[in-house]
């Protein structure tokens, strides 16, 4: 059975550190009108994950504490969806590393075989992202807000072999 409210000393020595509190993901969201938009939502409505993190079995969130962070949202037994939020200070190579540390703690730590996320067509930058950190374009489909996407995909025991712990 997974303890829902444990995370790893590997993951907490990386700054790393699951929430219930939504002050930071709400605040990276909110801060910038491009985010909102980059993942299908009006900026001129604030979004607030709190109820959303509420949801103590079937959502998983992740943040460094200031500037990057992550909601996993269980699809199916050992399969979650991926929602990445990062505010400008928090772009590259340390948005990079940053999800490479929470990649690895649903892998490690939750029992994750698979995440996967749904990428709006227009945010090339994300694409590009995916890729960076290990996902696989898997296809397209339709989201209800933030309509074309495409569907990436991250299996465990591949992602692991070719990212070691170093």
């Amino acid at each position: 059975m997974i303890d829902f409210q444990q995370m790893t000393a590997a993951a907490k020595s990386q700054g790393l550190f699951r929430t219930f509190d939504a002050t930071v993901l709400n605040g990276i969201v909110n801060s910038d009108d491009s985010i909102a938009v980059a993942i299908g939502h009006d900026p001129s409505q604030p979004i607030d994950f709190s109820d959303t993190l509420g949801a103590i079995e079937s959502i998983i969130a992740m943040d460094n504490g200031f500037d990057g962070g992550a909601i996993f949202e269980w699809s199916s037994p050992n399969i979650w969806q991926s929602h990445t939020l990062f505010s400008q200070s928090c772009r590259g190579r340390h948005a990079i590393d940053f999800s490479y540390s929470m990649i690895r703690e649903m892998f490690t730590h939750w029992g994750a075989e698979e995440l996967w996320g749904a990428t709006p067509v227009s945010n090339r930058a994300a694409h590009i992202f995916n890729r960076k950190i290990g996902a696989h374009y898997v296809g397209q489909g339709q989201h209800h807000s933030s309509g074309h996407v495409l569907h990436f995909r991250v299996f465990r025991d591949e992602w692991l072999e070719k990212h070691p712990l170093r």
